[in-house]
């Protein structure tokens, strides 16, 4: 039964997006600057003024991770509800 269980989670992991590890996609076409938007399944991010860019990312990873979203994309437009 050890050797079933054990053969079930390596399928199980190997079946999982890259193997638990979210893919960040960039987008930074046409921009002036550095992206102020984030999105993640149904999560959405804004930077907060005087936030540098590496810091804005590394809070979306961390909250887009602890959510178990495996694609996370940074930059784009905004949605509507961003925009207020």
């Amino acid at each position: 039964m050890r050797d079933l269980q054990r053969r079930l989670a390596a399928i199980e992991k190997r079946l999982a997006p890259h193997h638990g590890e979210a893919q960040v996609i960039e987008v930074r076409g046409g921009l002036h600057d550095d992206p102020h938007f984030a999105s993640a399944g149904e999560l959405r991010w804004q930077r907060v003024p005087n936030e540098s860019y590496a810091s804005f990312r590394s809070r979306v990873v961390g909250e887009a991770r602890a959510a178990v979203e495996p694609f996370i994309v940074i930059g784009g437009l905004p949605s509507r509800k961003q925009l207020g």
